[in-house]
This record gives structure tokens, sequence and C-alpha cells, in this order.
């Protein structure tokens, strides 16, 4: 089920690949969710290379890799976590103290 919402969410996305490219992404973490700022959606588009920085806006949140191959300490309001992007592929995370904030980062 994740991984057909994950593939929907990816094609949504893909038209907006162009206003997030660069070398560096932002991401917002609030009460619903994750949400990519350049496309307003919970895929964060970007190239290899790409520094993603997710900012909390409320609560109390992480930023884990499903894979394990990042993971934030708790962040509140105004604190911050970046990583680097240097393969290509699909990287979904979470946000471990709320279940249900899943969102991806999709390199391409």
């Amino acid at each position: 089920m994740r991984t057909a919402l994950f593939a929907l969410l990816v094609l949504a996305a893909i038209p907006a690949f162009a206003s997030a490219g660069g070398p560096t992404a932002a991401v917002d973490v609030n009460a619903t969710g994750f949400t990519d700022a350049g496309t307003g959606t919970p895929i964060t588009l970007v190239a290899p290379g790409t520094t993603v920085t997710w900012t909390v806006s409320s609560g109390i949140h992480t930023v884990s890799a499903v894979d394990g191959s990042f993971a934030s300490d708790n962040l509140g309001v105004g604190e911050s976590f970046s990583h680097t992007f240097d393969a290509q592929g699909v990287v979904p995370y979470r946000c471990a103290i709320h279940a249900s904030m899943i969102a991806a980062v999709l390199v391409v």
C-alpha cells in the first residue's frame, strides 16, 4: 500500500521538478506532515549532490530515513536538519514520533 502511495505521489510531483532544482532544497515540517517548499507535495525532487534541509514550523518531529541512512534528533520549532543525497533513487523518510508522517526524496 505504501509503495503504491509513493509511486502515485512521485508521478504527481514530476512536473514540478524544474522548480526544485539546484544544490539545495527546503522542506517544512509541521503538524500536517512534510511539505516540499518548491512543489507543495510530500515528494522532494532533487539532483544528485543536493542538500535537503528540513525545518520544523510546529510541534516536535524527527526526520528519519526508512532505510536507516540518516536520522535527526528530536527537532523543535525553528530547528533544522540537513542531509546530502548523492545517489539516484527514492529515499522514503518519516517522523519517528508521528508514524503517519511519511514522505520521500526522489534523486534523479
